[in-house]
């Protein structure tokens, strides 16, 4: 995929949302900069039949493109959210996971008639312009898709999450905040949807993006004997230099890292958050008995550069790092759409 003529000629690394649909059988995608070898990484899991989204966050090659591999025939649709940029744009404001926003618990379901507007007044700084947010559609009335966009802007012809009745989908979003602070959630079916806020984007913070080629971090069926993670265990992982950063100078203030779970015994939920906080009411990845599910997740490292991973159910889990966060120094900003 080109995209020098839509990112500027600097730009570091592009966030695109990516669905794959109609694949013909179970399989994978992996997104990557065209100009370097193919990693042993995936960015969304399907099986045949399955419309699944995925944000994805990938670095440029030199000439701004970015390819994309399918193990099995899949149709597949790229709606580019933003990029990185050196000295542009905004840093980021990482956070605890926070739930904002829980229909089943507020009565109300989002339907095609009106649009759910949420406020961020209160939930963000006076310099932040866009924020990050784990968005989770649950029990569908039918199939549809939902977008979430600036509520004084129009609503774009995209979408964020793609659902079939009765399903059970989450997907990192970071949406634009235009002057009134709020953002819009539009669903084409009745839903419930499920709000996870895990940070801003912010002129005030000069904490950057630094991009990876897609790096495993771990993967449970091999790196703990093909042991999976049993219900309520939580798996500690150190996210310093030399784990996600390649040097040691760096100092990471959160990474960025697409978890996928695989073999789930059970429907349930993984939780990724900072170790030396409270485990929070929230949840980056849901799913269902045997079904791969991935999910992009912007999880803040705590001050001893832990990250905890909390499965609610008997799952694997495996970690693909797409960069990570650092303040030493200000490398990329977003610029987001």
């Amino acid at each position: 995929l080109d995209l020098s003529a839509i990112v500027p000629a600097d730009a570091t690394d592009v966030v695109m949302n990516v669905t794959v649909t109609e694949p013909l059988a179970a399989g994978f995608v992996t997104v990557w900069p065209c100009d370097t070898d193919r990693p042993t990484a995936s960015n969304l899991n399907y099986v045949a039949g399955q419309t699944v989204p995925n944000l994805v966050t990938v670095a440029l090659s030199a000439s701004n493109h970015v390819c994309f591999h399918t193990s099995q025939p899949a149709h597949l649709l790229a709606d580019l959210s933003g990029w990185y940029q050196p000295g542009h744009g905004a840093g980021l404001v990482p956070m605890a996971p926070k739930r904002l926003l829980d229909t089943r618990t507020a009565g109300t379901r989002v339907n095609p008639a009106a649009a759910l507007a949420l406020p961020f007044a209160a939930e963000v700084d006076a310099g932040a312009n866009a924020v990050v947010m784990n968005v989770t559609v649950t029990e569908p009335a039918a199939d549809g898709y939902v977008t979430v966009y600036p509520c004084d802007e129009p609503r774009p012809l995209a979408s964020n999450l793609n659902f079939v009745a009765h399903q059970t989908v989450p997907n990192l979003v970071e949406v634009a905040l235009g002057a009134s602070r709020q953002i819009c959630f539009y669903a084409s079916q009745p839903t419930d949807l499920i709000v996870d806020m895990a940070g801003s984007y912010s002129t005030t913070s000069d904490v950057g993006y630094a991009g990876r080629v897609p790096t495993r971090l771990f993967d449970t069926r091999v790196d703990r004997d093909r042991a999976p993670l049993e219900a309520g265990d939580t798996l500690h992982f150190q996210a310093g230099p030399g784990a996600v950063a390649p040097t040691l100078e760096d100092t990471v203030v959160a990474i960025v890292v697409n978890l996928t779970v695989a073999e789930p015994a059970a429907p349930g939920y993984v939780t990724a958050y900072p170790c030396a906080s409270p485990r929070p009411v929230a949840s980056n990845v849901n799913f269902v008995a045997g079904l791969a599910v991935p999910n992009l997740a912007i999880v803040q490292v705590d001050q001893d550069d832990a990250v905890c991973f909390f499965a609610q159910q008997r799952t694997h889990l495996i970690a693909d790092e797409a960069g990570y966060f650092t303040a030493l120094p200000f490398l990329s900003g977003v610029v987001v759409r």
